[in-house]
Order: C-alpha cells, then structure tokens, then sequence
C-alpha cells in the first residue's frame, strides 16, 4: 500500500487549538535528540529517562503536540517497558497493538477538535507495516493532514528508525455532529439463546491458543473471560 503525497497544510485551512507558539516551541526538543539518550540497553536506564516524558504527556501513547502553521504533528516516544507493548508480544518481539494507533489518532484528533460530546468514525484504514519496538525507545508521530472534505482529517502514523521514516498506519477521521445510532440485543433475544448455546470456551482455553499461535498476552491484554456459541451467533464476556 502506497500513501499518496499532499499537499502541505496552508495557514487559512487549520482547524485546531493550542499550535505552539515560539516560546513553546524553544521548549519542545525533537524526538530524535530525545531518543539519543537511550543508546544505554539497560531497561532500568531507560525507565529513569522516559518517565519525565509522561508528566506533561497529553495522552499515554500521544505525548506532545508540536504542530505549527505548516502541518499538525504530534509526537511521541513509546518504551519497551510500556504495557501495551511488554504484554503484547508477536512470536516474542514486543508488537504494538492494531487498536493503539486508532487510540493515538482519536487521542491527537480531541486536541484537534476539542468537544466533551466528540464523537469520530474511522474510515479508510490501513494498517501498512507493523511496529516492532525493541531495547531502546521509539520515536513516533501522528500526523494529520486537511482532505476537500468538511471535518474530514487524514492522519499517519509513522516510526523514526536508523533515521528514515516508516509508515505503519494511516486512515481517515470524520468528525460526526449527532449521536450514533445503537442497535441494542433484545433481552428475550439474549435468554433464548444463552440456554440454548452448548459450545463455551472459557478464558485458559482462549489464551492457550493464542500462545500456540506465538501470541503471548500479559495480564494487561487478557480480559476476555469465556466465549458462547450457538453456531450463529457469539456472546463473550469481558472484565477490565
């Protein structure tokens, strides 16, 4: 898959709070300068250097909002002691998950479009590469750029490795101005078929296969507790 290059973000079309000004920027060091601290492979090391990081954080996985008026950048420096990547391991690599990078896209998006009652669809995604964070931390930017649609972002997710930049996910976020609407699974609907699903897979069961298949799972990422089936229909139960 192949991002198509855009065009570059003009002054008139921003749609966000809070761009930095030049004092702010003077403060902002780049991600590349922060990552030549952690040269050192000693995770306790790396623990006492990233933590400072998370203080003024605006979001565990979206850490600085670093955009001007020529683009809106977010950046970020995820860890290998971080715990959606230390309990999320891909035949042993630490492998950050599918659904963290819609998190860091929402999460960038809410500084962008700054509501209580936000709500946003993703559209058109595409997770391109996957990203392996090893020994040393990793930097990372979200980026967002304007499409010739009205409250329509399209946003990158990319890794900074050995200085060339990787692209790993990207998609489309669409600002929604009303209430989704729910479909909810009637309760008559919900006792007939409990009584009537005989096949249930409880959660040793689940993960168990998952570690068969070189998907090891913390405790942070297994809180799926049973699966039921009727052979049509699934009802699982999850306790975070």
């Amino acid at each position: 898959i192949h991002s198509q290059p855009l065009e570059p973000l003009h002054p008139q079309k921003t749609d966000f709070q809070g761009v930095a000004n030049e004092s702010e920027q003077e403060d902002l060091h780049g991600l590349n300068e922060d990552a030549k601290q952690f040269e050192n492979p000693n995770i306790k090391d790396t623990l006492l250097t990233v933590a400072p990081l998370y203080k003024q954080s605006l979001h565990p996985l979206v850490h600085r909002n670093v955009s001007n008026f020529s683009e809106i950048l977010f950046e970020s420096l995820l860890a290998p002691t971080d715990f959606y990547l230390k309990d999320h391991l891909v035949k042993g690599q630490s492998v950050l998950p599918g659904v963290a990078y819609l998190e860091m896209a929402y999460a960038a998006a809410k500084q962008l479009w700054p509501s209580p009652n936000l709500i946003i669809q993703c559209q058109k995604v595409f997770w391109v590469y996957p990203m392996i964070v090893k020994e040393s931390p990793l930097p990372v930017k979200i980026l967002f750029h304007p499409t010739s649609k009205e409250h329509v972002f399209h946003f990158q997710v990319m890794s900074i490795q050995q200085g060339q930049t990787l692209l790993h996910c990207e998609g489309n976020l669409l600002r929604v101005n009303s209430s989704l609407e729910i479909t909810n699974f009637e309760i008559s609907r919900f006792d007939e078929f409990w009584h009537a699903s005989a096949n249930m897979l409880e959660k040793q069961m689940i993960y168990d296969v998952f570690e068969k298949l070189g998907l090891n799972y913390g405790e942070t990422f297994q809180p799926l507790q049973w699966i039921k089936s009727d052979g049509q229909l699934v009802l699982s139960y999850y306790s975070l």
